[in-house]
């Protein structure tokens, strides 16, 4: 009993550890979100408590939310599928003693202290920091768009919301407290929906007292009720010494509470020891048992498949090849039931006046994700060329240019060529050219097409103007860049 519960997990993850390894109760005890100088247990919260057994040491974990999920689902009623926002969250590549620090930077250069080398989220973060601080782009501007078939779902990343967190209320001066609220945008959705930062999790396994039934469960808990649970193993251990507190050794029963009305952050969640509740025979057996595995709840989203998800639904050209230019340091990651090439591809837009994405040499992932067939199958959208279910396009591949595409594919990727379900290129219909009548002559002009905003230069310094010169003078002066 004492082996399979304390059998701590730890798993490499990108190279780093962004699941720590906790092998005992004191690596527990002393395990900390920020550095000082099976079956899942839903629907406790609305109780407002729950008393549990602890199956497990917990795993600690880093995730980064803000981002959220658009799949494809069948509608109960309808039978029909459809098309939803989900709330997103993505297992960080980064290292712990990194993430640890990530608020950490240089005072006289603004620099990070522990720059991100191995998640793009993580460097996209500080993409709209230095683009913000450098006045290249608004922090109320919209840089993603993810929507829905339901209006309500529609979620909008704007650059604050990416990279201020908290900051959004603590930091900003009122009058840009009142030019947000002018905007229409939330700053209480700033600084928690859409937050970008990774923040660590711990991921409890436990059985339910009022349904043991149930067996072992696995709940998702913030580091601020972990540090309460802490608490009480903590307090347990120097009341009735540490073999008899330990919770792993010597199974007692803890309540977690919920307090939704409370606004302090700090003081809504708590937890006590419920020392009479009896250990019944049904839990102990459940307790003695090995615990549900949680490798893949931490598993890290893959990078390429996050790239082509995120073009798909920005607002804004950012300088992508820079965001995703991370270390390789591990295999790739392999397909979870969760890919993110299950989801829907990015609405069109509805208004010729909307921005698109600018088209470029080497076909972009965002554009195989506009590909319905291709996006919700749970593989890359283009395969390799040695792949050996991919076939040429027909339309715009050839011998010296191979243009890969699923064997199944009804529409290839690279020019959206269609095909036939038995492989036939259909031919391309082209819409006949219509002349506007003699009225229509003098109507309003057509209107021009808004090209995207391109924020995927790199943050140049700006240069003070020339200063102007007297006749005659031909003296040279240096032109201080301002400190941008």
């Amino acid at each position: 009993m004492q082996d399979a519960r304390h059998a701590g997990d730890e798993t490499s993850i990108g190279g780093g550890l962004t699941m720590s390894g906790i092998n005992s109760v004191d690596d527990f005890l002393g395990h900390r979100s920020t550095e000082r100088s099976g079956g899942f247990l839903s629907g406790w919260k609305k109780d407002g408590k729950v008393d549990t057994w602890m199956a497990a040491l917990p795993v600690a974990f880093w995730r980064h939310g803000g981002i959220p999920r658009v799949v494809v689902v069948e509608d109960k009623q309808t039978k029909e599928n459809v098309t939803r926002v989900w709330s997103g969250n993505w297992g960080c590549h980064e290292d712990e003693s990194v993430l640890k620090k990530m608020y950490r930077r240089n005072k006289e250069t603004g620099e990070l202290e522990m720059p991100r080398h191995y998640c793009p989220l993580d460097r996209l973060i500080e993409t709209m920091y230095q683009l913000v601080k450098a006045e290249r782009v608004d922090w109320l501007k919209p840089i993603f768009k993810f929507e829905g078939d339901e209006p309500k779902e529609t979620v909008i990343l704007h650059a604050g919301g990416i990279y201020m967190g908290r900051k959004a209320y603590e930091d900003l001066e009122p009058d840009e407290i009142k030019r947000a609220r002018d905007a229409g945008v939330s700053l209480k959705d700033m600084a928690w929906k859409e937050n970008c930062n990774a923040k660590m999790e711990y991921i409890c396994r436990v059985v339910d007292n009022a349904h043991p039934e149930t067996g072992v469960q696995i709940a998702t808990v913030t580091s601020s009720l972990g540090d309460k649970i802490k608490d009480v193993i903590i307090d347990q251990r120097e009341d009735r010494g540490v073999e008899e507190g330990d919770p792993f050794k010597n199974p007692y029963c803890i309540q977690w509470e919920y307090r939704e009305r409370e606004q302090d952050p700090k003081k809504m969640y708590h937890a006590r020891p419920k020392l009479q509740v009896p250990l019944t025979p049904a839990i102990a057996k459940l307790l003695q048992a090995p615990p549900p595995d949680v490798a893949k709840m931490v598993q890290p989203f893959n990078v390429q498949e996050m790239r082509a998800f995120l073009e798909g639904h920005a607002l804004v050209k950012l300088p992508w090849d820079d965001i995703f230019n991370v270390s390789k340091r591990a295999p790739a990651v392999p397909k979870s039931p969760e890919s993110i090439q299950d989801v829907a591809p990015p609405k069109p837009r509805k208004s010729p006046t909307e921005p698109v994405l600018e088209d470029l040499e080497t076909p972009k992932p965002s554009k195989a994700v506009q590909t319905k067939d291709v996006a919700m199958r749970g593989r890359p959208p283009i395969p390799s060329e040695d792949d050996p279910r991919a076939v040429n396009c027909e339309a715009c591949g050839t011998d010296d240019n191979l243009k890969p595409m699923w064997e199944d594919d009804t529409t290839c990727p690279h020019c959206g060529a269609k095909y036939t379900a038995d492989g036939k290129l259909l031919p391309k219909v082209e819409e006949p050219k219509k002349m506007r009548k003699r009225g229509e002559s003098a109507a309003a002009a057509p209107t021009a097409k808004v090209e995207m905003e391109d924020l995927s230069a790199p943050v140049a310094a700006k240069k003070a103007p020339p200063k102007s010169r007297e006749p005659g003078d031909d003296s040279e002066e240096d032109e201080d860049p301002l400190p941008f």
